[in-house]
């Protein structure tokens, strides 16, 4: 990116952002799906 006359900072916002944000997002919903899961059964259980 920086020989296509890109700063430092827009090489690695356009190249490792975008390259990580995917699993950003899928750890968030892991994270999200168990903690709900959590919730729901404690709910269940508690009545």
């Amino acid at each position: 990116a920086m020989d296509l006359g890109c700063t430092p900072w827009q090489a690695f916002y356009k190249v490792v952002i975008h390259e990580i944000t995917p699993g950003i997002v899928s750890g968030a919903l892991m994270a999200f799906t168990m903690s709900l899961d959590d919730f729901v059964i404690s709910y269940f259980v508690y009545g």
